[in-house]
């Protein structure tokens, strides 16, 4: 379950060890491995890509909001994927499942 987070974290500390100066992004992962300090620094300080998994994504069962660069910003999953969307869906979603993330337009 854990496995693509894992890799993409670790293909992103390569791409990130060759970056000269200032790093372009910041990452995590969130996946339930995390001790309690992580999760908190995570909670605190979000990184402009998370890495998680649907078993996560399901516990939380809520939007994902940040600000990055002084702008807010908000993150869903749509599809079914897990036990709890295909309760609340039955067969009138599709299976699989999209992350979107959407920027806020100002007041």
């Amino acid at each position: 379950m854990n496995a693509l987070a894992n890799s993409q974290l670790e293909e992103l500390d390569k791409f990130i060890s060759n970056v000269r100066g200032a790093k372009p992004v910041t990452f995590a992962r969130y996946t339930g491995q995390e001790d309690a300090e992580t999760r908190r620094r995570i909670s605190e300080n979000p990184p402009d890509i998370l890495l998680t998994n649907f078993m996560m994504l399901e516990q939380q069962s809520t939007a994902i909001t940040y600000t990055h660069n002084g702008r807010p910003y908000v993150t869903i999953a749509s599809g079914r994927g897990g036990t709890l969307a295909s309760r609340y869906t039955g067969d009138k979603v599709p299976t699989g499942g999209s992350f979107w993330t959407f920027a806020l337009m100002p007041d």
